[in-house]
């Protein structure tokens, strides 16, 4: 069932998801603006949710968790910085919302399969 929600375009899925405009207006948030803190409270209360039902509506509308999407906007970030800048692996880390470089390096290479400054010399 969720596979076939997956599918549908905006149009289908204003229709069959509840509050399905104020969670596509926090997802692009999210993606406008990765080095944003985000807690999943704070965004479930700018969609008038509770926490719990906000996150099952997210999953629903976009097919992967919201915690998830936004480590992948940040990462996306850091791909499009790595390879356009000239800036440290510290600066992007930052930039992309991580206080920590070492924490940035480990989830860029969790999802990316390399470390971040090998994924640079490579694009």
């Amino acid at each position: 069932r969720l596979a076939a929600v997956r599918g549908l375009g905006d149009v289908y899925k204003r229709q069959i998801i509840p509050h399905y405009n104020a969670i596509l207006s926090i997802r692009q948030d999210i993606y406008a603006n990765p080095q944003r803190e985000y807690r999943i409270p704070s965004l479930a209360r700018c969609a008038g949710l509770s926490s719990i039902y906000f996150q099952e509506l997210y999953k629903k509308a976009f097919g992967i968790s919201c915690g998830a999407d936004i480590i992948n906007s940040r990462i996306e970030n850091a791909r499009r910085l790595l390879s356009e800048t000239a800036y440290t692996i510290e600066q992007i880390a930052e930039r992309c919302g991580y206080n920590n470089s070492i924490h940035f390096s480990r989830q860029f290479k969790q999802v990316m399969g390399v470390a971040p400054s090998k994924w640079r010399s490579t694009h």
